[in-house]
């Protein structure tokens, strides 16, 4: 969802009388099955407190962003990010390739070094394996960029790395790799 929808639903719940918050979720399909999701809040914190709950119930752990708006846009912020890893090591791991170099033993190094998160281990990995299972697929990266892109020029913040991540995005999907894992953005530079 966006900023501006989340806006709008608060608007109208406000006009209502109905308290609201906002609490995206960040984990795919895997940690949402287990209960490890982690929820993104915004909202008023005595609103927060009435549905910790069942927020609770559903994850790992509830965290309070700021007020509504708040947790969508903490939302995109780590959406962004793990788009802008991949797209990178996906472009980096080809360029090792195309110099004639070992990708997976490249990939094997980095993960030896301090930026080296647990997300680029796990997705690089799904990267260079490959995989037929779709945690979250490039379609709905490409979504996030361009609310990203959409939210930041409304706001008149220039985002250049989103743009030239959603511009990486968009050659996997123009390749057909739309419905597959995120994951997959390596395969157009198999392809070429």
């Amino acid at each position: 969802m966006s900023p501006a929808w989340i806006a709008a639903l608060a608007g109208a719940a406000d006009e209502a009388g109905v308290r609201f918050i906002d609490a995206p979720v960040a984990g795919t399909l895997p940690p949402a099955e287990q209960g490890e999701l982690v929820m993104l809040v915004g909202g008023d914190a005595k609103d927060i407190d009435t549905a910790r709950p069942a927020l609770d119930a559903m994850g790992k752990a509830t965290h309070h962003a700021g007020p509504v708006g708040a947790g969508i846009a903490t939302k995109l912020v780590v959406n962004g990010m793990l788009a802008a890893q991949e797209a990178a090591l996906a472009e980096l791991l080809a360029t090792v390739e195309a110099l004639g170099h070992d990708r997976a033993r490249a990939f094997e190094i980095l993960c030896e070094t301090p930026i080296a998160s647990p997300m680029l281990k796990n997705y690089g990995k799904l990267m260079l394996d490959g995989t037929d299972d779709v945690l979250f697929p490039v379609d709905g990266i490409l979504k996030d960029l361009g609310l990203i892109a959409d939210a930041a020029g409304k706001a008149e913040q220039p985002v250049p790395v989103t743009r030239g991540t959603h511009d990486a995005f968009t050659l996997a999907q123009d390749a057909g790799l739309g419905d597959r894992n995120q994951t997959e953005i390596l395969r157009v530079y198999e392809n070429k």
